[in-house]
């Protein structure tokens, strides 16, 4: 299911909740990170120009990964809101990664998310890996609803 926009929307529909908007953008953006981390990077290195480093990025798409990813930009913010810029990154990041396992791929899984502790695979099946694209116009109407209330106000 989850393609970039369903990642975005699946981390600014609840950020709508008012004692979330303070923290919203970091939270939407980590929900996108993984993605940004490793989807993009393995097409441009391995499929463009065809370098070995797909398990490098396949790794930044774990929690580990994630974790660690999250720490490092946790520094760019001011330190009194690191701590929970660190938690709003995570959270978001973590919120992708349920929905990835959720998603049935084309025979197995594909995520690891044990690494470095197991390389076994996780997939839950719970829907088709294209059922973003059945469910991205209720999205975009729940997200322009949100986006012009909340520019009216």
């Amino acid at each position: 299911m989850p393609d970039l926009f369903a990642h975005f929307a699946s981390a600014y529909l609840p950020s709508r909740y008012p004692r979330l908007r303070q923290y919203d953008a970091v939270l939407v953006f980590g929900a996108v990170l993984p993605d940004l981390l490793a989807r993009i990077p393995i097409i441009i290195f391995v499929r463009w120009l065809e370098l070995p480093v797909v398990y490098f990025f396949r790794a930044l798409h774990t929690p580990i990964g994630v974790i660690l990813t999250c720490y490092l930009l946790s520094f760019l913010f001011e330190r009194s809101i690191r701590f929970k810029s660190f938690l709003a990154l995570t959270a978001g990041s973590f919120l992708h990664l349920v929905l990835d396992f959720m998603q049935q791929q084309f025979f197995e899984g594909v995520y690891i998310p044990f690494i470095p502790f197991s390389i076994k695979t996780v997939q839950w099946g719970w829907f088709h890996y294209n059922a973003s694209l059945l469910v991205f116009p209720l999205l975009l109407v729940l997200v322009l609803f949100f986006w012009f209330r909340d520019k009216r106000s």
